[in-house]
């Protein structure tokens, strides 16, 4: 998914019915594997296959990860500071739902497991109480009031209301409550990729794992949202789309400087997919993936549907280009990890269009070396009333 002021593009993942562990790429040699991989894939673009997503944001880390609450007094924060604690967990990186006060962490002379806490963002909660009763104001009666009264003041129209300042920390990063242990932590753990794992850590954009967006990358702010690991099917289509995010994010001026600012009905929208797409899929193998037929479907389905999008196969050109972008991406990305992995050359694609006619064969030798030339081609247009 590509996230710009113009466009959005959606990754999403197609849910396994089993976990099947076969590696088909287990008795290739190193040096055809990429090959082999490509040619599986485009081998099942004829499959018309439901395409669906791999993941739930909307159960999985709502009970992994819960209501945010406050452990000393053993009541759950509601509403409006309910919503900007998540938002704090996801831009912080916390997966402890547990908040205390700046009154409550002085009164009981708490202190930060690390100095730099103290120099962190502050999280600010805003109420407001009936200074007669004593009672809070929900968040419903103070969307009714406003809009009862329009655009004015609503405490000037309240004289028995006061408002609540506070100043909240997350427990985890306070030295004396105990880590969270999170029951599901072994599902989350479990088939780790510690490749992979560095090749996050090492993305140029930052990661942010929410519970609500969907996998994307950024362009205006150069950073890669995603759901959590336990949200996902299977680990390995949490990684495969990791991967993909950061294909899209090499795009950035300081890296393969490629331009994202494209309308969904420009063609260079959807060969960015297939730049994306290729590249994961061939990195995940290269890094340590096993290649089952079920990872090849996904992988085909997704590329499936830009080719249909887009009628890419009416002119292939615009796959070369997808794949060549990918052969950047991929060296790239092997330039940085320092791994010693297989790099992908204009051999491979040379091998990959001569052993795909169905697909190449329209295209003479110069057309496939030299690639696109006509940049006046478009996607599809959106129909629009004219007047």
């Amino acid at each position: 998914m590509i996230i710009n002021n113009d466009s959005t593009i959606s990754q999403d993942n197609l849910a396994f019915d089993e976990i099947d562990n076969q590696d088909l790429m287990s008795s290739i040699p190193d040096e055809d594997k990429i090959v082999s991989l490509v040619n599986k894939i485009i081998s099942e673009f004829d499959n018309n296959s439901t395409w669906t997503k791999g993941y739930d944001s909307t159960t999985a880390t709502k009970n992994i990860y819960g209501i945010p609450y406050n452990p000393i007094t053993q009541t759950e924060y509601k509403g409006l500071p309910a919503r900007r604690l998540k938002a704090a967990m996801v831009r912080h990186f916390y997966t402890d739902p547990r908040w205390i006060t700046k009154e409550q962490f002085e009164e009981n002379n708490f202190s930060f497991r690390d100095p730099k806490e103290e120099g962190r963002e502050v999280i600010q909660l805003d109420y407001f109480r009936d200074t007669i009763t004593g009672k809070r104001i929900t968040e419903w009666q103070q969307q009714w009031e406003r809009h009862k009264y329009g655009n004015k003041d609503y405490l000037k129209n309240h004289t028995n209301l006061d408002s609540i300042h506070k100043v909240v920390f997350n427990c985890s990063a306070i030295k004396e409550f105990e880590p969270l242990v999170i029951e599901n932590e072994l599902d989350v753990i479990k088939d780790k990729n510690e490749e992979i794992d560095e090749i996050i850590k090492k993305s140029d954009a930052p990661f942010y794992y929410c519970k609500t967006l969907k996998a994307c990358y950024h362009v205006s702010s150069d950073t890669i949202k995603m759901p959590f690991p336990i949200d996902f099917d299977d680990i390995r289509i949490f990684y495969l789309t990791a991967l993909h995010e950061i294909a899209h994010s090499t795009s950035h001026k300081d890296r393969l400087d490629r331009n994202l600012s494209v309308l969904r009905s420009s063609i260079k929208y959807g060969v960015e997919e297939l730049r994306a797409e290729f590249s994961a899929a061939i990195l995940g193998m290269l890094y340590g993936i096993k290649v089952s037929d079920k990872i090849i479907k996904r992988h085909s389905r997704y590329l499936n549907l830009w080719f249909h999008l887009y009628k890419l196969r009416e002119n292939p050109l615009h796959i070369i280009e997808g794949l060549r972008g990918a052969m950047k991406i991929i060296n790239y990305i092997n330039k940085k990890m320092e791994m010693n992995k297989t790099n992908m050359t204009e051999d491979d694609i040379d091998r990959i269009i001569k052993n795909n006619k169905d697909l190449f064969g329209s295209l003479t030798e110069e057309q496939c070396k030299n690639g696109i030339t006509d940049k006046r081609v478009v996607g599809p247009r959106s129909k629009k009333k004219r007047y």
